[in-house]
């Protein structure tokens, strides 16, 4: 992770030279005007802001009141259902709610605000209300799941009902977390880099402001990540156009970085916990707390209802036109490099590979920083540094795998394009690390607090601890990490889609150019060609079964799993 931050700057540094007039200018030229950037590198960044700053407040409230509604009103098993339901949504890809908005969201602002076409800010926004609002009420169901109110019965004796002990005592105790949550939801639309480029089409930061404001929301620019992705990937072969991506990849990271600093020094621990005594001393249950209490119920069942009709909706209609599509058109069923199976194989094969490289890495570094130099200046180093990596765009870690698997070593075969399924494993392996190495790390402690001490103490032998305990819980750990991973992996696409090229090859190998699903429903949408819609629909189909099958997997067969292993090591402890 070290030497990617080393390397990515490099990279980008030889670029910036070139690059730096170009902050605030009106054109950028590339290849005699054959690619041009209007705006400046300022220009899309700005965008980047704009949907990040008009998505946040929506979703945030739409997000936070339906995870409310959820954990602390449903009835315990349509709870844990609908918790499934919203992992199963926090899973997918963000082409599905990218192809959602294409062709249902782009057509509903076309026909409220009368405009000739949907393809706008107001398009886009409205997407990342819709997906961020299903990642964070997943994220704050994870959050809600473990939280306990002491003295709950207590309160209500005392005529406390749900909301205002939510809203008083949780999150005001768990304040820390749910800014954590927001802040992943910011940078979720700053780092974005595929989902946009189905709405936003314009290399013109400027297009709509001599319309005044409405006329910019109107306006199609594209923000920073997906100008990137789309314009590396369309324009490989342009002079400069290494150095433009790289010179704008180095900018959004700056920018990252010094949000990042300023969040980790303004978001601290509360020091003080609310307490059931403080509340029950601090407020008096009258008339303005049980209209408090019916307000926040309206508006919780109003936004679980209204957020989770949606997201079946589009689960069924996109789910549906893709199983007639796949019928129809049989590429499921024939094994060719032109086919959804293809690809389809293709991301289960590089997961595997992810798997490999990630997996026994992270987990031996996990027990060395965590375990055997717990308080060095290097374990303390590692973990801050990973702090940082949050919201660093994926299409930064395709950049660096392509500038260093494919232009330094050039481990590539592929006689058609400078791409290779290699370089997308390498790169997405890398992004990984951070997100499997603080599980192994949160799990190891876990363990050895929960279980390995008690033993210890209990005088029990080392090798019955290894055997009965040890084990038992790092297989469980272990597998639910290569299910993660598998998971994570259907949901990339940016950098992936920079690295392993645009086609299919017909030999099926890490050393050609590999199309997944996600970059081949992408590719497909880039092409412009006719009946790549279907092939979107396809691919859509292919990846909600699978996400579903391995969320059933984690959610139900390995956390049975993990329930039945931790019941046996605490009745050994009994």
């Amino acid at each position: 992770m070290i030497i990617f931050v080393i390397l990515i700057g490099v990279c980008a540094f030889i670029g910036w030279d070139k690059f730096t007039r170009a902050l605030f200018v009106d054109n950028i030229n590339l290849d005699n005007s054959v690619f041009s950037v209007k705006g400046g590198l300022f220009g899309s960044l700005f965008i980047s802001l704009v949907l990040a700053f008009f998505t946040l407040p929506f979703s945030l409230f739409i997000s936070i009141n339906c995870a409310v509604f959820i954990n602390f009103r449903l009835p315990s098993t349509l709870k844990m259902y609908t918790r499934f339901f919203y992992k199963i949504i926090g899973g997918l890809s963000s082409l599905i709610f990218a192809l959602f908005a294409h062709q249902f969201i782009s057509e509903f602002t076309k026909i409220v605000f009368r405009l000739e076409n949907g393809f706008n800010i107001i398009t886009a926004v409205l997407m990342f209300i819709l997906l961020n609002s299903a990642a964070v009420t997943n994220l704050l169901n994870k959050l809600f799941q473990g939280v306990k109110v002491h003295n709950l019965r207590y309160l209500n004796t005392h005529g406390f009902k749900t909301s205002f002990i939510v809203h008083k005592i949780i999150f005001k105790n768990y304040r820390k977390e749910i800014i954590d949550i927001a802040f992943i939801a910011f940078f979720k639309v700053v780092a974005e880099a595929s989902a946009a480029g189905f709405i936003l089409q314009s290399n013109n930061s400027f297009s709509g402001f001599a319309n005044g404001f409405w006329g910019f929301l109107t306006s199609n620019p594209r923000p920073a990540a997906t100008l990137i992705t789309t314009s590396f990937v369309a324009n490989k072969d342009i002079a400069n156009i290494k150095d433009f991506s790289y010179a704008l990849t180095l900018l959004l990271l700056l920018f990252i970085t010094i949000v990042n600093v300023i969040f980790h020094l303004l978001n601290k621990p509360i020091r003080r916990e609310i307490t059931a005594d403080k509340l029950v001393n601090k407020y008096e249950v009258n008339n303005k707390l049980k209209t408090y209490e019916k307000i926040h119920f309206s508006i919780e069942l109003v936004t679980f209802v209204f957020l989770t009709s949606i997201l079946i909706i589009m689960i069924l209609a996109l789910f549906i036109k893709g199983l007639i599509t796949l019928f129809k058109h049989q590429t499921i069923w024939t094994f060719r490099p032109d086919s959804t199976i293809w690809s389809a194989a293709t991301t289960l094969y590089a997961s595997i590979f992810v798997s490999i490289l990630v997996i026994p890495l992270c987990y031996f570094a996990a027990i060395y920083f965590n375990k055997k130099h717990k308080n060095s200046f290097i374990s303390n180093f590692v973990n801050s540094l990973l702090k940082f990596t949050r919201g660093i765009p994926s299409v930064a870690y395709g950049l660096f795998s392509y500038f260093f698997i494919i232009d330094v070593l050039n481990l590539t075969l592929d006689a058609t394009e400078k791409a290779s399924l290699l370089a997308g494993v390498i790169s997405v392996s890398i992004m990984f690390m951070p997100v499997i190495y603080s599980f192994f790390a949160t799990q190891l402690k876990k363990l050895d607090k929960k279980y390995v001490k008690v033993a210890f103490n209990k005088g029990i032998d080392y090798q019955l601890i290894r055997k009965e305990i040890k084990i038992k819980y790092i297989i469980v750990m272990i597998i639910t990490s290569i299910v993660t991973v598998f998971m994570m992996f259907l949901a990339e696409t940016s950098a992936l889609l920079i690295t392993t090229g645009t086609h299919n090859s017909d030999r099926f190998s890490l050393f050609y150019s590999e199309m997944t699903l996600t970059t081949r429903m992408m590719q497909a949408f880039l092409s412009k060609e006719p009946g790549t819609l279907l092939t979107s629909y396809e691919c859509c189909t292919v990846m909600i079964i699978l996400v579903a099958f391995f969320s059933s997997l984690k959610y139900f067969a390995l956390r049975k799993w993990d329930e039945k292993v931790n019941q046996k090591i605490k009745k050994m402890l009994a």
